[in-house]
């Protein structure tokens, strides 16, 4: 099979376009190895199975959900949709925080940031003392758009 990439990275096969060039070994390789396959002695070998593989592949999946955002607004409706909970309510549960200096930067962000991303503090330990499991924050981060 040949591969070719034009200069938008598109993958086109078959005969080149004017402006494609032909993959390098190790591009070639990457593409495979993308989709589930390696180049192993010259014949492509299905490592989508593989233990490998799929830690690989997991960790690139908790990276893109790590990474995302979430409108404040969104994400208040998600909560509230899913639990109940008003921001006042939320608002207080951070006002609990034992440590000061963890309460009012938290109380700082909860107050002015416009925008969350996943990987933020409070989506760990406080989201977990608020019933939400890991799961569930991710789902709220990748759904939240649609409470918009």
């Amino acid at each position: 099979m040949n591969l070719f990439i034009n200069n938008q990275n598109v993958i086109l096969v078959g005969k080149p376009l004017e402006e494609a060039r032909e993959l390098s070994q190790e591009e070639e390789s990457l593409y495979y190895r993308g989709y589930g396959y390696e180049i192993i002695n010259g014949t492509i070998q299905d490592i989508s199975t593989s233990d490998e593989y799929i830690a690989a592949q997991e960790r690139l999946e908790q990276e893109r959900i790590q990474a995302l955002t979430i409108s404040k607004t969104n994400l208040f409706k998600a909560i509230y949709l899913s639990k109940g909970f008003t921001p006042q309510y939320i608002r207080g549960r951070i006002e609990l925080i034992a440590d000061e200096q963890q309460r009012v930067l938290a109380l700082i962000d909860f107050d002015n940031a416009k925008d969350f991303y996943r990987k933020h503090p409070l989506f760990g330990d406080f989201a977990l003392s608020l019933g939400f499991s890991k799961e569930d924050i991710d789902a709220i981060f990748m759904n939240g758009a649609t409470h918009g």
